[in-house]
């Protein structure tokens, strides 16, 4: 069997307060004797690219989380490819996890359950459900993980300004199996917390279900992207 090869793949834009602690735990906690990890910066304005480099290769894409992922797989030479939120800390041992999960070779990847920082009380619920074993609830805050040779197969992720990570997992779905492993992942709630628990968790279900009914992503993003920390849609 060959050797088994991860690399983490860091899509990031202006996230100098939170780049150094995604990145350390991404290079530091795979519970692997080796993991690549590299950060691909969209061109952000801060020190992001700076402080990640410290600990991570940086290399840098245009503007667009897909576009950035995708620029990120090209520059990896990882056999399996996981793909980190910049605000996102991936779990202890999660290496480990994602080896054990693809012994099965019927898996071509899948993602971690999502634990939200901070937490507030009526996030626990979302959590809950997000930790089914559901390809359907399986987003990109969540830490995708997938074989190169899946991703590959799919075209990696699509040019959207929005659902990029739903149209994935639905093409992922089409070739074999997908897991959710138990491990948490701590993702910001930050979104959450600017509008409002209910109000986003209401948003989110309307606009997945708009997507899944055939709604275009270019004109549901401009209905997602209205928080503070968004920049504007292009």
């Amino acid at each position: 069997m060959p050797p088994f090869t991860l690399s983490v793949v860091i899509p990031a834009l202006n996230e100098a307060a939170r780049i150094d602690a995604v990145v350390r735990q991404a290079a530091q906690a795979s519970g692997l004797d080796s993991v690549e990890v590299v950060v691909v910066d969209g061109g952000s304005n801060d020190a992001t690219a700076a402080i990640a480099r410290k600990q991570a290769r940086v290399v840098h894409g245009r503007r667009g989380r897909a576009l950035q992922m995708n620029a990120g797989a090209r520059a990896v030479a990882g056999d399996t490819i996981v793909f980190c939120h910049a605000d996102t800390l991936l779990p202890a041992g999660y290496g480990v996890d994602i080896q054990q999960a693809l012994q099965n070779l019927e898996v071509v990847g899948g993602a971690f359950s999502p634990r939200f920082v901070p937490q507030r009380r009526l996030l626990r619920p979302i959590e809950w459900i997000l930790r089914l074993p559901l390809t359907l609830l399986m987003f990109g805050d969540q830490a995708i993980f997938v074989r190169r040779s899946a991703f590959e197969a799919v075209g990696g992720f699509r040019n959207l300004p929005l659902m990029e990570d739903v149209a994935f997992v639905g093409s992922l779905r089409r070739l074999g199996r997908l897991v959710r492993l138990g491990a948490p992942v701590r993702t910001s709630s930050r979104r959450f917390i600017e509008r409002g628990v209910v109000r986003q968790l209401l948003l989110d279900l309307a606009l997945l279900g708009a997507y899944h009914l055939g709604a275009s992503p270019v004109r549901l993003a401009r209905h997602y992207f209205v928080t503070r920390r968004d920049p504007p849609p292009q």
